[in-house]
């Protein structure tokens, strides 16, 4: 496992990883199903779902329905933005963890506003140096864009950098990206999927990360 006393600078994923924000994705899902007269999904397969940024995760809800995916996720981010914190709520231990001194920055591919609006709600805007998401980036992960930026913004070398997150692509932008990452494996991610990838580090959630962060 990682010597966390080397790291200075932590990135962060958000949906998964700091938030549990499943419930209002899946409602947000379930209205624009409705205005589109299609059955609606259960939570379980809403998150099946998730990855890759709310274009990718409407665009599978659909399930080859026919309807348009841009037209669709018009009709889910109008009412998402408005309701994308009034059911998430950060995991256990993140807000503890987040106490802890070090340097921090979120990298999503959630569209800017509702992560800037979650964070927000949870009076956590301030305790981040980057909050970038997936429309204020030129590349997305698994691209390793996102974290040269922040890196080269903060002026921190690599070996003091790290990334923490639930699925492949935090994992695959981390590696491109020449840093270290712990993966979380009770995120929306699917372990299975992540495992066979090999990190170098995994932990199934954020009470197992508090007890090795010291």
């Amino acid at each position: 496992m990682i010597d966390f006393s080397s790291k200075k600078f932590i990135l962060f994923d958000l949906d998964g990883t700091l938030f549990n924000t499943l419930p209002d994705l899946a409602v947000s899902i379930n209205v624009m199903l409705q205005q589109l007269n299609l059955s609606p999904l259960s939570f379980e397969q809403v998150k099946g779902f998730i990855g890759n940024g709310s274009r990718n995760l409407v665009r599978r809800c659909l399930m080859n329905s026919g309807e348009d995916p841009e037209k669709a996720h018009a009709l889910f981010y109008e009412y998402y933005r408005q309701h994308c914190a009034e059911k998430t709520v950060p995991y256990p231990g993140v807000m503890d963890f987040l106490n802890k001194n070090f340097r921090a920055a979120v990298l999503t591919n959630k569209p800017i506003v509702p992560t800037r609006r979650i964070l927000s709600h949870f009076g956590l805007l301030g305790r981040f140096e980057f909050v970038l998401g997936g429309d204020s980036t030129l590349e997305r992960k698994p691209s390793p864009a996102g974290i040269e930026y922040i890196l080269n913004s903060a002026k921190v070398e690599k070996k003091e950098a790290l990334m923490i997150g639930d699925d492949l692509p935090d994992l695959f932008a981390s590696k491109a990206a020449g840093i270290d990452s712990v993966m979380l494996l009770k995120g929306f991610g699917k372990a299975e999927e992540i495992l066979s990838h090999f990190p170098e580090n995994s932990v199934e959630h954020f009470p197992e990360l508090l007890n090795l962060f010291s």
